[in-house]
Formats: structure tokens, C-alpha cells, sequence
């Protein structure tokens, strides 16, 4: 980073600035004093190479006042997350926001941030081959809504899924890795055309007894998409993440309370709730994560567990005058 110590220490002239509190009566316990406190804090994390702790405390000053000084510190825990898209976003919303401010410490430093970080930023461009109309895509099940040329678009580092969708036709599912400085042409297509089943209908007509030679056999069943349990594994895996996410987030935020709570002399009982809360929310979530994982991961092992393409079944019904009888493969 270019000159990040002492980037930090004009930025943090600037918060300080805004966070200030023009009366000497304030009291210890006040949002505006917790929020100066969290954000030095913040610093030292930074200082430290510790990026996780430091971005869950920044957070927690946004809620109290969202400075342009904030919104780059918050990109620069996310660039060094490896978070590369989201950083470069905040960047430049920290730099919009620091010529509304007249923030001169933040605009000094921000552009060569951006500069810096923008040709590391992975692009992914899709294109519908071939072109239907009203297809619908979705990225990482966000949908995308910039028309028939669905221009290049910053994504983060890795793994991402295309869903293409159309009326009439099978979803498909197009996966694709991209790493840093990397731009790639994705080429999707929908699934083939889904058959209606026929509507014509015939005047009912007398039938002959059937003879017990007679049979009839029905088709085999339409293979099943693969889709699905893809999705569900997905998601599975997804949600572990978050929940492990959730559970280290977790317990940055529980040494922060401790921390924060022993500087805090207000003696009273209840001084301190507010940091439980968060530990506490932040528990659940991993928690419920977890769960949804668990969920979903049963349900892709019932999706894969089910027959796919290859493996075709064939029913044949044996009807007679005293017997009703079924013979096949699956």
C-alpha cells in the first residue's frame, strides 16, 4: 500500500473531525465517543495486519457516522480480504463522498488506491449463444438486468454460477473460475426445448377386451436435469462458509466487547449489553447458517441419490381377462 500508516493517521484527522462532539458534559457512554474508540482501535488492527478484526469494528463505527474516511478503511481491509471487487466499489464511493466532504487527506491517497487496485479486478462478460429472446441470467443467483449485451462486470476472485433461463426451456447452470487481472467471455445456453404434454382429446370409442398377449408398454421416464442437486450442493457449501464466516466474526467481536467494555467506566450492569447483543447475534447467525447447510446438503443427497440421464427405465403393463400384471427395467 502507498504510504498506508500515514494514510491512516490524515484519515483519521478527518473521522475524528466529523465524530467530534462540540460540548465537555458528554457522557463516557455516548455512541459518538464509543465509535472514536472502535475506530483507533480499528487502526491498531491495521497497523497489526489483523483485517478481519479491523473491518468488523469499522462496521460498527459506520452505524454511528459513515465518513469518507470510513468508507476507506473499509475498502482497504476489504482489498487486503481479498475482496477486490467490493474494494474497488468502496473506493471510489470513498472518493465521491471525499470531493463532496472536501476531504483532502482522503482524496489525496484514494485515486492511487484506485489505480492501483482496478487492473486486479477479475471481468466477466456473458453472451447467450445463441440469442433468444427473454432470457433471463442470474450471476451467483443475483440476477443481471443490463440488457442484451450484459457488459463486463467486476467479480471477485474464484468460483462464480450462470443460471440461463427461458421460457419453454430447461434451466442450465454454467460454472466459471476467474483469478486476478483476468477478463473472460462466458458463453451460455438454455436447456433444450420442454415438450407440453398434448391437449387433444378424442370421442371415447369401445375398446376390445384385451387377450392375455396383449400389452402395452409405457415410455420411459424423462431424464432428470442435474441441476438442481448442482444448486443444492452449492448453497450447502455456501452456507457452511457463512457459518464459519459468522462463527470467527463472531468471536473477533467478542475480544472487541471485552476490550471495549473494560474501557468503559460506567459502572453499571447493563453498560456493556449492547456488545453482548452483537456476539450474540452474530452466534445465531453462524448457527443458522449451519443449519440452512445441513439442509441443504441432505437435499442434494437426495437429488443425486435420484436416477439421472443414463439411467433409462422401461414399464411394460400385462393385461388380461383375469390378471393384471407389470414387468420391467429401471
Amino acid at each position: 500500500m502507498l504510504g498506508s500508516h500515514v494514510a491512516r493517521v490524515g484519515v483519521a484527522g478527518v473521522l475524528a473531525s466529523a465524530l467530534a462532539v462540540s460540548t465537555s458534559r458528554a457522557a463516557p457512554a455516548d455512541p459518538v465517543e464509543r465509535a472514536r474508540a472502535l475506530f483507533a482501535q480499528a487502526e491498531s488492527d491495521e497497523d497489526s495486519e489483523r483485517w478481519s478484526d479491523a473491518i468488523v469494528k469499522l462496521r460498527a463505527v459506520a452505524q454511528v457516522k459513515l465518513t469518507a474516511g470510513v468508507r476507506y478503511h473499509l475498502a482497504l481491509c476489504e482489498e487486503h480480504l481479498g475482496q477486490l471487487a467490493r474494494a474497488l466499489s468502496d473506493y471510489r464511493d470513498a472518493e465521491d463522498q471525499a470531493r463532496l466532504e472536501n476531504a483532502q487527506d482522503v482524496l489525496r491517497i484514494v485515486g492511487k488506491q484506485v489505480s492501483a487496485l482496478d487492473p486486479r479486478v477479475p471481468r466477466l462478460t456473458i453472451r447467450v449463444v445463441p440469442p433468444l429472446p427473454a432470457v433471463s441470467l442470474t450471476l451467483d443467483g443475483a440476477p443481471i438486468d443490463d440488457g442484451p449485451t450484459h457488459a463486463a462486470r467486476p467479480v471477485e476472485p474464484g468460483v462464480h454460477y450462470v443460471e440461463a433461463t427461458a421460457p419453454g426451456r430447461a434451466t442450465s447452470t454454467t460454472a466459471v473460475t476467474l483469478r486476478e487481472y483476468e477478463s473472460r467471455l462466458l458463453d451460455v445456453s438454455v436447456g433444450e426445448a420442454v415438450r407440453e404434454p398434448s391437449s387433444a382429446t378424442s370421442s371415447p370409442s369401445p375398446s376390445p377386451s384385451p387377450s392375455p398377449s396383449q400389452t402395452t408398454t409405457l415410455p420411459s421416464q424423462a431424464p432428470r436435469p442435474r441441476a438442481a442437486p448442482i444448486v443444492a450442493t452449492t448453497v450447502s457449501v455456501a452456507l457452511a462458509g457463512a457459518g464459519a464466516a459468522a462463527f470467527l466474526i463472531a468471536g473477533a467481536e467478542h475480544d472487541s466487547a471485552v476490550h471495549t467494555c473494560s474501557l468503559t467506566p460506567n459502572p453499571a450492569a447493563d453498560a456493556c449489553d449492547w456488545l453482548k447483543n452483537r456476539v450474540r447475534a452474530w452466534d445465531f447467525t453462524a448457527a443458522g447458517a449451519w443449519g440452512g447447510a445441513l439442509l441443504a446438503a441432505t437435499t442434494a443427497l437426495v437429488l443425486w441419490a435420484k436416477p439421472s440421464a443414463d439411467s433409462a427405465s422401461a414399464v411394460t403393463w400385462m393385461l388380461g381377462p383375469t390378471a393384471v400384471g407389470v414387468r420391467g427395467h429401471f
